[in-house]
């Protein structure tokens, strides 16, 4: 289960200031997208002109079965200093195993955390259920040589205890958006000691993220999008640039509809008015926690939802936890997934109205990893 890192949410003031500011900022808000920067899997992102007519009705759900990662480093050759043989990853997205996987390493882990969730990890143990927190001695009973870490799994001392123990700990960087996938494969490919053999892995990527970016937006109508994180009665957040979404919502070729009401940050709390003001053609949502909300007619409850146009027409699309906001080696293909449930077409054809077949996310056969 993918969660939010309490320190990439803002703060319940900011959030109302926000609010505050509202009306304001719809009066003289942009319904451009902002483009995010800083890296080369940003070439080629453009803005999509709004259509005339958005038809944006219905349900969907992104149709991504569980899927290994492509192993892009086919013999790999670490350097003799971290030719680590155990090892294990820790965090909420589950991107550095795919890492590691993507990397040719992925029959060097030993165990895993719940939104590494790809068939070769599957029979491994599973170190953080719940997805908050890792079990120290869960992890001291596999042994690893090496672990790796973006810090969104806890407590933090219990690292200092694995590092106390002789294991390396490599902490890297926990900014995960579209334009930080090489900055991911590099972090990692270094801690694995493959820093001279990622060039070509980071290539590939930038290809595959380009392509996928314009399949999506050749489809795409310009409608004003929203990502929001909900998990049950209790939890009901937006996601802003920090977290990603922005341009993730760019390169699908709509537009943030938070981004005219201020929405900055990470993650910012809902509330009726900023939902309102957005007015989101469609919402994109974890497929967990819709199903934790009780489904559209549950998050239709969530206040504001229900007088946007997405929840008059449920217009909702829904992508596996670790698919939608994890910005890893396999974004390029939850890109076209989701762009097919927006748009139709693809594996997921037959709901020419905005969204794609209502398809379950089945694992493959395939187990190639465990120990």
């Amino acid at each position: 289960m993918f969660t939010v890192p309490a320190c990439r949410v803002r703060s319940l003031a900011g959030a109302l200031l926000s609010v505050v500011l509202v009306a304001g900022l719809v009066a003289c808000g942009s319904d451009d997208a902002a483009r995010e920067g800083g890296s080369s899997s940003s070439a080629g992102v453009t803005t999509v002109p709004r259509t005339d007519n958005i038809s944006a009705h219905g349900a969907a759900h992104a149709n991504l079965p569980s899927e290994n990662p492509e192993v892009l480093v086919k013999d790999p050759k670490p350097a003799a200093d971290k030719d680590y043989q155990r090892i294990l990853t820790l965090d909420r997205a589950g991107a550095l195993s795919r890492a590691v996987y993507t990397l040719g390493l992925g029959d060097r882990l030993v165990g895993r955390d719940s939104t590494s969730d790809f068939p070769a990890m599957k029979d491994l143990p599973n170190l953080t259920i719940g997805g908050h927190a890792v079990n120290a001695e869960s992890v001291m009973k596999l042994k690893p040589e090496l672990i790796i870490t973006d810090g969104s799994i806890g407590p933090s001392r219990v690292f200092d205890t694995f590092e106390k123990a002789g294991i390396t700990v490599v902490h890297v960087s926990d900014e995960r958006t579209p334009e930080t996938i090489n900055t991911l494969i590099d972090e990692v490919a270094d801690a694995v000691g493959l820093a001279d053999q990622v060039g070509p892995v980071k290539e590939h990527l930038d290809k595959e993220m380009a392509a996928a970016t314009e399949y999506a937006q050749a489809k795409a109508d310009g409608r004003k999008m929203m990502i929001l994180y909900v998990r049950g009665t209790g939890v009901a957040m937006i996601a802003g640039p920090d977290s990603g979404g922005r341009s993730l919502i760019t390169r699908l070729g709509g537009v943030d509809a938070g981004e005219g009401v201020g929405i900055q940050g990470a993650f910012t709390p809902i509330t009726p008015e900023s939902l309102i003001a957005a007015a989101p053609d469609t919402i994109l949502v974890m497929s967990g926690g819709l199903e934790s909300v009780g489904g559209i007619e549950g998050l239709k409850e969530i206040p504001g939802i229900a007088q946007t146009p997405a929840g008059q027409n449920e217009s909702v699309v829904d992508v596996p936890d670790s698919q939608l906001l994890s910005f890893d080696s396999q974004s390029p293909r939850a890109i076209r997934a989701i762009a097919d449930a927006l748009y139709g077409g693809g594996a997921g054809d037959g709901a020419g109205d905005g969204a794609g077949a209502d398809v379950g996310a089945g694992a493959s056969a395939d187990n190639a990893a465990g120990k």
